[in-house]
């Protein structure tokens, strides 16, 4: 039987997890429908011995590669290059899915043409014992051209099923050995699809309060760099193959892919701003060389920032100016706004 979905599953350090995870796919019917790859990045604890059991125990759609560790982003391309199936979904490995959503968008998937797909997700947060689901404000049951995508449609990777052959053609990689490249993941393909398609199914379910994010502020200091350089990565992606394009091709508009590389260094600015520790580190003087890089790196889109307000959410043009035009010595005021405001 042709593999109608691929779910590729960066596996780390995992070994606590990685059992729910993958037999949360196998527990629907047809699952051999589905090419579930588990890439062992190079764990030392029971992740892969675990991983070779479910692979033994469900042969019919699990399959293991082990490898050195490339991090998250070498995980995912990995499993790129070595997808069966017509569709490309990523599933960390210590989170799980909805094994009744999952039946229904592999049926979907199984009719579908388009190439991307989009559903809802939930986050799961285990220390308060809450759950969030996450809904996209498209139409259900329509194909739309990506070039209808609104600038201010934040996409997380969670919600996003690609079609293999896309991404396999895609002539970038996602950054290796680096935190936080979902957010290449869910925008750079998008430069070159066509259409896409969401369905209201809660696929995904997205562990939070787990020790040890990288997604939590104690991740966040010790990682900072990592963000900084998939922020680079997407602005040397605008320039390369949005800025130089004549116009506008099928995919993404590059007014969409601008607004979302803005909107990263926002959210880098507002991270470091909470997150980073004056004793530790020159908060001023670090956020006062990454916008003079940005700056350099791209003045359209450095300028792009103060174009519209809907682009900085919690950090308005004023606040953006002020911290710019005071070196960023300020910074201290974004924090007591957050915390004003119960962030």
């Amino acid at each position: 039987m042709d593999k109608v979905l691929t779910i590729a599953i960066p596996a780390y350090q995992v070994e606590n997890y990685i059992i729910k995870c993958v037999e949360s796919m196998t527990r629907i019917p047809g699952r051999e429908r589905l090419d579930v790859l588990v890439i062992d990045d190079g764990s030392t604890d029971r992740t892969g011995d675990l991983a070779d059991k479910l692979a033994h125990k469900y042969p019919e759609c699990v399959r293991v590669i082990h490898q050195e560790n490339k991090g998250h982003g070498g995980a995912i391309n990995t499993g790129i290059r070595k997808a069966a199936g017509r569709y490309f979904k990523v599933v960390d490995g210590d989170d799980w899915v909805n094994p009744q959503a999952l039946e229904e968008l592999t049926d979907y998937l199984e009719k579908a043409d388009e190439d991307v797909f989009f559903h809802d997700y939930v986050e799961i947060y285990e220390r308060i014992r809450k759950k969030r689901r996450f809904s996209l404000p498209f139409q259900a049951a329509k194909a739309f051209k990506i070039n209808e995508l609104k600038p201010t449609d934040f996409l997380a990777m969670h919600s996003f099923v690609y079609k293999t052959a896309l991404l396999k053609a895609m002539p970038v990689k996602i950054d290796e050995h680096c935190y936080y490249v979902d957010l290449e993941y869910s925008l750079c393909p998008l430069w070159w699809a066509k259409d896409f398609r969401y369905e209201p199914l809660p696929v995904y379910q997205y562990r939070l309060e787990r020790e040890g994010q990288s997604v939590s502020p104690e991740g966040f200091r010790k990682h900072v760099k990592d963000h900084e350089r998939v922020l680079f990565t997407l602005t040397d992606f605008y320039k390369t193959y949005c800025e130089k394009a004549e116009e506008d091709g099928e995919g993404a508009s590059r007014e969409y892919v601008a607004h979302q590389v803005a909107d990263r260094y926002l959210r880098h600015i507002l991270k470091c701003c909470r997150h980073l520790d004056g004793k530790q580190v020159s908060v001023s003087s670090y956020l006062q060389n990454v916008d003079e890089k940005m700056k350099k790196s791209s003045p359209y889109l450095y300028d792009h920032l103060l174009q519209e307000e809907s682009k900085k959410g919690s950090l308005s043009n004023l606040q953006l100016r002020l911290l710019r035009v005071t070196g960023f010595r300020i910074w201290p005021l974004v924090r007591l706004k957050w915390k004003l405001m119960g962030k």
